[in-house]
């Protein structure tokens, strides 16, 4: 349908009072009109945000209505931080615990269910599973992602790799290392489709089920590089092609070329990390400020690729094409950019260029993953 929006920030929010202006989208799920709710024809989450101008992390109930507009209400005094407005990024498969969404530039990490409404609902019209790729089967992690993708209103809310440790190794009869944990939420009508998809993958995974268990696979640590900084590049899938599913083909060319992967993890980058890591183009790429904002806005997937070579980051530099997509389109058009990009910012890919910042990059990225 067609709707009027009233957009509007509270105090800090930097934007005028009101905004309003006429978009065009869908209803969300019409069961939301009818569901038991604190709020009636809405589902509604606990939000946290920090705020590095404060230095604190502030929570707020989110409240996600059926037209897809959401408002943010703080949980400290119940004032209204955020006016009900509709936010384009945040989409109905966006909405589960862990996951992490970005309003005008904020990232809110949804903890929690705010109310017995919304828990019951999720309860009885979604799955979470818990999904552990084998070591020594990583490179099947892209078939078994894009499958999973293919469920009915699926979403990715965990993607990382895990170091497979003896202890766990005995309990699922696998073998010691590099394993891939992934956690996917699903309409409950796709539950035949998930235990086929395990029927089809029963030599390369293993599902989770119990509660303690998944605790127990969560907090294995992530593994440990395998090769030298020169060996090593880091790979950062860019969230336009996270969002619409094409990393799932990016993954599967980076292992099809002969790469490997020593590490992958899907997380949010907030803004001021962005910017950091981003720094050295700041005043070079007329694009910087709308590449920085793009990286910030949705999840990213982050790969250590290495290999024996010692021109791996030059080869893999190469492999992911010009950064300009018409300029890869045209002088190599089976790179991942030409491939899987759609303009400047959103290219598909940032890989490391120098060879001296392979290593550093991906310490950088191992750091912030390690705090997710």
């Amino acid at each position: 349908g067609r709707f009027i929006v009233c957009r509007s920030l509270g105090p800090a929010g930097g934007l005028p009072a009101c905004t309003v202006e006429a978009v065009d989208r869908p209803l969300c799920q019409p069961t939301l009109w009818i569901m038991a709710s604190s709020r009636p024809g809405c589902v509604a989450f606990i939000v946290e945000w920090f705020d590095s101008n404060a230095g604190m992390v502030r929570e707020f109930r989110m409240n996600f209505y059926a037209d897809n507009t959401l408002d943010l209400i703080q949980t400290k005094n119940n004032q209204t931080f955020l006016k009900r407005t509709y936010i384009p990024s945040v989409q109905w498969s966006d909405l589960y615990i862990g996951s992490s969404i970005s309003v005008f530039s904020r990232q809110l990490h949804i903890t929690a269910f705010a109310d017995e409404g919304t828990t019951n609902f999720f309860e009885a019209t979604s799955s979470r599973h818990v999904v552990l790729v084998v070591p020594g089967s990583v490179s099947a992690s892209s078939s078994i992602l894009r499958d999973l993708r293919g469920l009915d209103q699926a979403s990715l809310s965990l993607a990382r790799s895990v170091r497979v440790d003896e202890a766990c190794a005995a309990a699922l009869g696998v073998t010691t290392g590099h394993g891939v944990l992934v956690e996917v939420v699903y309409a409950s009508q796709a539950a035949t489709g998930f235990e086929a998809l395990c029927d089809r993958h029963m030599d390369y995974i293993r599902v989770c089920r119990d509660r303690e268990a998944i605790s127990q696979l969560k907090a294995l640590p992530r593994p440990l590089p395998t090769h030298g900084p020169q060996n090593r590049s880091a790979c950062i899938i860019k969230p336009h092609a996270v969002a619409d599913g094409s990393f799932v083909g990016i993954l599967e060319a980076i292992f099809a070329q002969g790469f490997q992967v020593d590490m992958l993890e899907l997380f949010h980058l907030d803004k001021e990390c962005s910017a950091n890591f981003f720094d050295v183009y700041k005043g070079v790429l007329p694009q910087y400020s709308a590449m920085v904002s793009h990286m910030s806005e949705s999840p990213v997937l982050f790969l250590e690729v290495s290999g024996e070579s010692r021109a791996l980051i030059e080869e893999f530099r190469e492999f992911c094409g010009p950064a300009d997509v018409e300029v890869a389109r045209a002088l190599r058009p089976e790179s991942l950019r030409a491939r899987f990009g759609h303009d400047s910012v959103k290219n598909a890919v940032h890989c490391t260029d120098l060879p001296t910042d392979g290593g550093l990059e991906c310490q950088y990225l191992r750091m912030l993953t390690t705090d997710v």
